[in-house]
């Protein structure tokens, strides 16, 4: 009976974090479906609007990395990475609705001058510092909540509330924006407020304090080198995250300009994929804890791999474009899942901020230097396909990092809902 309590509470904050989560997902949801579309009624340059959207990736590699290490050296009665998450979720909620605001409040005559494209750039940046705030709270507030036996399931109820968030983005939403573009702005500045009681409603356990230090963001590289395994993850995090930015960085133009389909088609294209992303969810995530993260993520990429050449040369119809969504959600799916389950193996709690923190920086650089590559290159051809060759390599390349990636038996200690556990041989591993 004490058991089955026991997991009652489990499965109850794994659904408080994944509703959290679901919201994040929806803010990013948006800045690759709709903000583009947004930017490009005030700019025509292609290259500046890849420069605008990088300008995310660079607080996240400042911003991640510092809050991550931050919440591993305070602490406060409502925990080490809550505190974070009261302050940036309610800034995201307004943020994101100022941003679908001011097309309808600046005047059309005025889009294209420098203060309009101003006004938005500067909303854009906030709002993008407080989503990297909460990114990187919410995801080292994991461990702290979940054992490291049940990260992949945990991410898995996060795939499937987030799979149910996508279904009434891609089929309601998205055609709301046809209507108007405002209305997603709007859906995702509600859901992100209703992921605040969630928030309250989880508890986070401090069970290591480490000794008073200063940030030095240099000194977290010779992780990279000491463990040579961080600097693999490294590289299959960066690959995950280049590939899902350059997958969709262009999408909503190259299927608007190119294919001549509107944004309302692209959502029903989309949609099939998300029911079968949330179908798999759950047994996808049961599949990362007892097959292993690294293996999930070798299948992960290689579904994306196969949905970059497809749409690369092969889809030139609405059926064609739909199936290369169920490849690019069911991958997405996997790699959510595993994603989390593999940065944290054998990650001690006093370390957690530090190597999500180092890992975060590679992912994020990556991600500009593939994004700029593609957008200038689309910017000097005039073609938006030419994103899709470079998803190829970046899937080809991690293929090749989860392959050589040592597999893991052991994590270290582990925090379940505020109890804690050691791991028979934990002691031998290093922090």
């Amino acid at each position: 009976m004490m058991e089955g309590k026991k997991n009652h509470h489990v499965y109850f904050h794994m659904g408080t974090m994944g509703y959290i989560g679901t919201a994040l997902d929806v803010n990013d949801f948006i800045f690759f479906n709709i903000v583009v579309v947004t930017f490009r009624s005030f700019t025509r340059d292609l290259f500046l609007i890849a420069i605008l959207v990088n300008v995310h990736r660079l607080l996240g590699c400042t911003l991640q990395p510092y809050v991550a290490w931050k919440a591993d050296h305070i602490r406060s009665r409502f925990g080490r990475r809550k505190p974070f998450l009261m302050a940036s979720l309610p800034g995201a909620a307004v943020m994101v609705s100022l941003l679908g605001l001011l097309p309808q409040w600046i005047p059309k005559s005025s889009y294209h001058t420098p203060y309009a494209l101003a006004a938005v750039a500067g909303v854009f940046i906030l709002w993008q510092v407080c989503q990297e705030i909460n990114l990187s709270a919410h995801t080292t507030l994991y461990p702290a909540v979940i054992s490291q036996q049940r990260l992949g399931t945990a991410a898995a109820v996060r795939m499937v509330l987030s799979g149910l968030m996508t279904l009434f983005m891609t089929y309601y939403v998205m055609h709301w924006a046809d209507l108007n573009r405002l209305y997603p702005y709007l859906a995702g500045a509600v859901i992100t407020t209703l992921a605040i009681p969630c928030l309250l409603l989880t508890p986070e356990k401090i069970t290591h304090m480490p000794a008073p230090a200063r940030y030095n963001p240099l000194e977290h590289l010779h992780l990279l080198w000491e463990k040579p395994r961080y600097a693999l993850i490294s590289i299959i995090g960066s690959a995950a995250l280049a590939f899902s930015v350059t997958m969709v960085l262009f999408q909503s133009l190259y299927v608007t300009r190119i294919l001549h389909f509107s944004l309302g088609e692209l959502g029903k294209a989309m949609f099939p994929g998300t029911i079968i992303a949330l179908l798999l969810a759950i047994p996808l995530g049961f599949s990362v804890d007892i097959v292993t993260p690294r293996m999930m993520m070798i299948v992960a990429f290689a579904l994306w791999l196969i949905a970059a050449l497809a749409m690369a040369f092969f889809v030139h119809s609405w059926v064609a474009l739909m199936l290369v969504q169920m490849l690019y959600f069911v991958g997405y799916t996997i790699q959510a899942s595993a994603i989390l389950a593999l940065t944290f193996e054998n990650v001690s709690e006093d370390k957690r901020g530090a190597v999500f923190g180092i890992i975060q920086v590679t992912r994020a650089i990556a991600t500009i230097v593939a994004s700029l590559i593609v957008g200038y290159l689309v910017n000097i051809h005039g073609h938006y396909g030419l994103a899709y060759p470079a998803c190829i390599v970046l899937a080809a390349i991690g293929i090749l990092a989860a392959w050589f990636l040592k597999a893991v038996n052991t994590p270290p200690s582990t925090t379940v809902m505020g109890a804690t556990t050691e791991t028979k041989g934990a002691s031998n591993v290093k922090p």
